[in-house]
């Protein structure tokens, strides 16, 4: 099962999954057209918890209770909150899309509009101000 479905290519679920070293692929069921429920990434479950709208780019863990973007998802792995490590998981996401952090932004430029509407406005002008958007 795959979410090539997403709004971006290179971007999502299982690419984001496979860069923390997530194993438990074998556990991913299409439950739909756009979703796939599979074990939690973060917890032990016995029964597959979180639900991936492949879609809408959107998960919700059931186990966990948390739920939300490609951006909050990051944020768990990493333990950082999205409105105080912004900048962090901008550079995070940049890994991610397999790009230089320091270099060329073509993958990140594609997603750019995407970015945005992750986060909030306060943020929007400092990620403009930081010239990452």
């Amino acid at each position: 099962v795959d979410d090539k479905g997403s709004p971006c290519h290179e971007l999502n679920f299982r690419n984001i999954l496979k860069f923390y070293k997530y194993d438990k692929f074998d556990t991913f069921k299409r439950v739909n057209e756009n979703e796939i429920l599979c074990s939690s990434p973060w917890k032990l479950d016995s029964n597959p918890s979180c639900r991936l709208n492949i879609k809408k780019g959107i998960f919700k863990d059931f186990s966990c209770d948390i739920g939300g973007t490609y951006i909050d998802m990051i944020s768990k792995f990493e333990d950082k909150d999205k409105e105080h490590h912004h900048l962090y998981l901008i550079s995070k996401l940049k890994e991610i899309l397999g790009e230089n952090v320091e270099l060329g932004l073509s993958k990140f430029e594609k997603h750019k509009q995407f970015i945005l509407n992750v986060f909030s406005s306060s943020l929007k002008r400092d990620l403009v101000t930081q010239q990452l958007v």
